[in-house]
């Protein structure tokens, strides 16, 4: 009966002891599914970040293109005005230079003509005077 009243003692403490270990257990899962559920709430915000980020970065790509474009388009614009310009120039300088020469010519031909009314004024007081 002492024996028997052991073994009834000694499961009844076990029983005691696994119904705290079971109630700990209980807490732990409880614990452990809080912070999965916490963790799982913050992956899936991390995600939607990411996806704004993403769609962010598409879009700035997108951007990115397009003023690329639009600087391609600008550099062609200049080299082809540069071209132009630098023609236009070239043509300027060469109707300068026409002009240059037919002014000098012209200026000559003045300075010829001043020397020839010159002379004949000379001549015309000459013989006025004889």
């Amino acid at each position: 009966v002492g024996e028997r009243d052991t073994w009834k003692s000694q499961v009844s403490d076990l029983n005691t002891t696994l119904q705290s270990k079971e109630v700990e257990l209980a807490s732990v899962r409880a614990k452990q599914q809080a912070e999965a559920q916490s963790l799982q709430t913050i992956l899936e915000e991390r995600e939607a970040e990411l996806d704004s980020l993403r769609e962010q970065q598409k879009d700035l790509g997108t951007s990115l293109e397009a003023r690329d474009r639009e600087l391609d388009s600008l550099r062609a614009r200049y080299e082809a005005d540069s071209t132009d310009l630098g023609q236009t120039l070239q043509a300027r300088e060469i109707e300068f230079a026409a002009l240059r020469a037919k002014h000098d010519q012209l200026a000559t031909m003045v300075t010829g003509k001043d020397t020839e009314v010159s002379t004949l004024q000379d001549e015309h007081s000459e013989m006025l005077r004889s």
